[in-house]
């Protein structure tokens, strides 16, 4: 047993008398569990220690253990904390005195340590064919979703926050406990983290791992019709699929022999079918060349040429 600072206690700490239950005085515990404290008082014929000479208390902690959550035993010799959090993590002592003027007085030391795994991701490692969809999941032990919750996000790699309201491929739900991709492209895959800040400011994560199987980034953006041949033709249309969902226009650009072109201020071109279309008025022999859709969209950078 660890005897405390005999100023602390009394003027005289002995110990002999005084042991921790099964010799134990270290504790490892996750958040959510409960953990007992007990002692043995051993004096000669059997004598015991009256219960108001029997102090359970917290070092750096100045109110007395008398909250809900702590349990004293009838005769003052078991403490419980039920249902533990981060801050119950600490030193434990029960200081005990034979005689009413504490000159004859032990204590023993009690360390407990909470495991900081409130989170608990669910299924952490997933593999997912290219443009499928995967969820990542956490659960919460411990603490309420309010007020104790300050924050709760996402992370992919080691700082790119992900801000689901400001994309149509990622969602989240659950009160952010989930994170859903669809149209997964390999550029998604690696490493991701979900994060939680409570009110206390403590800050604990989990991660989580992306892999993702097969696919060619060049079927992301496929030339469905070329321009006609024919010269001096009054126009041609050069277009692209993609099997992409929610892609927004702004998220496709054309070039013209690596040029950009600006189809809202020229006669010449115009955007179709939500810019994954350009149409090509009075189409010259100058107008022959290498034409590309360029898609940009998150993590994907992809191009199609037409000639």
């Amino acid at each position: 047993p660890v005897v405390v600072d005999e100023e602390e206690c009394c003027p005289t700490c002995v110990t002999d008398w005084l042991l921790p239950v099964d010799d134990n005085t270290q504790f490892s515990l996750k958040v959510g569990d409960s953990v007992t404290f007990g002692v043995v008082i051993n004096l000669p014929g059997g004598k015991t220690v009256p219960k108001e000479r029997l102090k359970w208390e917290k070092r750096r902690q100045e109110n007395s253990l008398m909250a809900k959550k702590y349990d004293i035993s009838d005769d003052g010799t078991h403490l419980t904390v039920n249902n533990l959090l981060l801050q119950d993590e600490g030193i434990y002592r029960l200081r005990a005195c034979i005689d009413a003027d504490n000159r004859v007085c032990g204590a023993v030391e009690f360390s407990l340590s909470v495991r900081n795994d409130i989170m608990v991701a669910v299924d952490p490692h997933q593999t997912v064919a290219e443009m499928g969809s995967v969820t990542f999941g956490v659960v919460i032990v411990g603490v309420q979703p309010e007020p104790a919750w300050q924050q709760i996000m996402w992370l992919h790699g080691e700082n790119e926050e992900l801000l689901p309201p400001r994309s149509k491929r990622i969602k989240a739900g659950h009160s952010r406990r989930n994170l859903t991709i669809t149209s997964v492209v390999k550029a998604d895959e690696g490493q991701y983290r979900c994060g939680l800040t409570l009110d206390d400011g403590s800050y604990h994560s989990v991660a989580f791992t992306l892999t993702v199987d097969g696919g060619d980034s060049g079927d992301l953006l496929v030339a469905v019709q070329s321009p006609v041949s024919t010269m001096h033709s009054s126009s041609a249309t050069l277009a692209v699929r993609t099997p992409l969902q929610g892609v927004p226009p702004t998220a496709f650009t054309w070039i013209r022999n690596g040029a950009f072109i600006d189809a809202n201020n020229s006669p010449k071109y115009s955007f179709v079918n939500y810019r994954k279309g350009l149409l090509v008025r009075d189409v010259q022999e100058e107008d022959a060349g290498v034409y590309t859709a360029q898609l940009m969209f998150g993590k994907l950078h992809v191009r199609a040429d037409l000639e």
